[in-house]
């Protein structure tokens, strides 16, 4: 009897025992899935000399290629982006790229969402934009294909091109400067929201290149205020009303055309010590020979 009774509470001690460890399974914390939700999506645009005029300065090998159509500004990406951190990205891995989703649009792509770097794949640019940002642009209806991702970046390079909003306050490509007060104020006259603007600076004559410009819209795609935003991106900073990383000090070139890239001579000063102190031997000697030169003449006349 009593072997029984020890058999029982055997069996109820191991049965209590299965379910604690089946509770505490079920209650374990699970991984969360990466989220793909995002509060905005950031609308880039760019300019494409100043694009260009830095991409050449990379790589003597670089080449560009710019679009027909004078003075267009072109799309750079639509990126669905949170509030308080960068991302989402990549959120697909196996939704790839696949050119034949856009060839009935590929002609307005090659000149309002060209790839400037003439010498990368003709589609590197799109095939990266629809990778990390489509895929998570995707969550919307709007977004849900690659069609509808580049023709909706299409839809906004016309309706907010640069070129247009920037010359109805008289700032127009050429190689005079501008402050970007004065380009800040005209893009949010024209818009009625606070854009940001960026700038690159040139490798070589460090001036200021007005290169890109941000819009912000809510997830139904009515223009919103780059506020929310703005502290995501490396040094744009908030002066007043003004989001950039444009220097507030310097005068922004908005140019019209590629900026040159310089020769470089080799100059005593920076040949190598040893070069340097043949040099300076053979330029002692050669003052030398001109002093008794000099000298003969002088005692002949």
């Amino acid at each position: 009897m009593m072997r029984n009774n020890a058999l029982v509470i055997s069996l109820l001690l191991l049965i209590q025992f299965f379910c604690v460890r089946c509770h505490s399974h079920d209650n374990k914390p699970k991984p969360k899935p990466n989220s793909t939700d995002f509060d905005v999506l950031v609308f880039t645009q760019r300019w494409p000399v100043s694009i260009c005029s830095q991409w050449l300065k990379e790589s003597v090998n670089n080449s560009c290629i710019l679009p027909i159509y004078d003075g267009i500004w072109t799309v750079h990406g639509i990126w669905p982006t949170k509030a308080v951190t960068k991302g989402p990205w990549n959120c697909n891995d196996t939704w790839h790229f696949n050119k034949s989703s856009i060839a009935l649009i590929e002609p307005d792509l090659k000149q309002f969402w060209i790839n400037i770097e003439n010498n990368t794949k003709l589609t590197s640019l799109w095939e990266h934009e629809w990778v990390k940002h489509g895929t998570c642009a995707a969550l919307l209806p709007q977004l849900n294909s690659e069609f509808k991702f580049f023709s909706k970046g299409l839809e906004l390079i016309k309706m907010y091109n640069m070129k247009g909003i920037l010359s109805a306050n008289n700032i127009v490509p050429n190689l005079s400067s501008y402050t970007i007060e004065g380009i800040y104020n005209s893009i949010k006259k024209v818009l009625n929201h606070n854009p940001i603007v960026q700038c690159a600076v040139d490798k070589n004559s460090k001036q200021s290149l007005l290169s890109e410009v941000q819009l912000c819209f809510d997830k139904s795609f009515n223009m919103v205020d780059c506020d929310i935003v703005y502290g995501l991106y490396e040094d744009v900073v908030k002066v007043g009303n003004i989001l950039t990383d444009c220097s507030l000090k310097k005068a922004v070139l908005y140019p019209s055309e590629i900026l040159p890239i310089p020769t470089f001579t080799v100059i005593p000063d920076i040949l190598e010590p040893n070069i340097k102190s043949s040099f300076d031997i053979l330029l002692e000697n050669r003052n030398y020979w001109i002093t008794i030169y000099k000298t003969i003449k002088f005692l002949i006349w």
